[in-house]
């Protein structure tokens, strides 16, 4: 091995190189590190050792590792934890961290089959988070089935790193680009209630029971529903409307009562996510409650052009555009 980058307060350089092999052990021995974590945060070197396998990573829903093929200086890299949505703790915390702790991201790619000292090590090299997009969230097949959320984090190669030379491209949608794409619609826990709860946490729960109520609705009618995410340029995660009736081209904002406060802020989600739909002409907006808001914020919102539905004993009733497939 040759001495190259930086040194460190510690004593011990970083004496390898991109592209050369190694092993999960001779990294531990050297520089520190656990040989069994996917971030490995040294407590004796200034380095966080970050190991990617696509091959067992796609087992936990790990398909976004890969550079960005917009922008070949780029890493997604997926964050730790296999079961359960995953949270900014552990290894993901020291990353989001390293650049106050100073501390080096370091690339590691698993090669070849696996075998007794464990698979082969390629070191791809230094990166470091990058400042204004540090990482999204995506959503992933649990374990158990179901859905959980995910860390993906941006990493910047810090010296003349050739990522395409040694990796393999990330899914192209992970690219700060604008986009839209359909997903299914998140089923929230929400039969059971806390009195400890925060108001907005209590609101949230109205609001996803008055969603699957609506949903189950819809479906009753076989039409088809999803929600929209909205990929944004410097987005640490996409916006996520709340449903979309595909059958017929209707997007729906929902709110836990119709306050004052709460139909304003419905309007104007609902004419910022409009713009960025495919077709927005074609798309009609709708602003989903449990009752019947006052007359005046009725008026407010049908002079926007955007309907209203919201519950009655047969079901639900709408006014406005939409009135006419209820």
């Amino acid at each position: 091995m040759s001495s190259v980058e930086s040194g460190f307060t510690s004593g011990i350089r970083w004496d390898i190189e991109p592209g050369e092999m190694t092993t999960r052990r001779e990294v531990s021995e050297v520089y520190g590190g656990s040989r069994l974590s996917g971030i490995s945060v040294s407590g004796r070197t200034p380095n966080i050792i970050l190991y990617t396998d696509p091959v067992q990573g796609s087992k936990f829903g790990y398909k976004f590792d890969g550079y960005d093929p917009n922008d070949p200086e780029v890493f997604y890299y997926s964050g730790e934890g296999q079961v359960g949505d995953q949270t900014l703790s552990k290894g993901n915390r020291a990353i989001v961290e390293s650049g106050v702790s100073g501390k080096a991201l370091r690339l590691f790619c698993a090669e070849g089959p696996k075998r007794s000292g464990g698979k082969a090590q390629k070191y791809i090299g230094e990166f470091f988070l990058d400042p204004q997009f540090p990482y999204r969230w995506e959503n992933v097949e649990d374990i158990g089935g179901g859905t959980r959320s995910i860390l993906v984090f941006r990493l910047r190669a810090r010296r003349s790193v050739s990522l395409t030379r040694h990796l393999s491209p990330a899914d192209a949608s992970l690219s700060l680009e604008y986009g839209v794409r359909f997903v299914p619609c998140e089923r929230r826990h929400i039969s059971v209630y806390h009195v400890s709860e925060k108001a907005a946490e209590i609101a949230g729960r109205r609001e996803a029971q008055l969603v699957e109520e609506f949903g189950l609705y819809l479906l009753k009618k076989w039409w088809k529903i999803c929600s929209a995410e909205i990929l944004l340029p410097g987005a640490s995660r996409p916006l996520r409307t709340d449903l979309y009736d595909q059958t017929n081209d209707v997007l729906y904002e929902a709110k836990s009562l119709g306050t004052r406060e709460n139909i304003r802020m419905a309007i104007g989600q609902l004419l910022d996510y409009h713009r960025y739909l495919p077709d927005p002409d074609r798309v009609s907006l709708a602003i989903l409650v449990p009752d019947r808001p006052s007359e005046d914020l009725v008026e407010l919102i049908l002079n926007t052009g955007i309907s209203l539905v919201y519950k009655d004993d047969e079901g639900f009733r709408s006014e406005g555009a939409v009135s006419t497939l209820f």
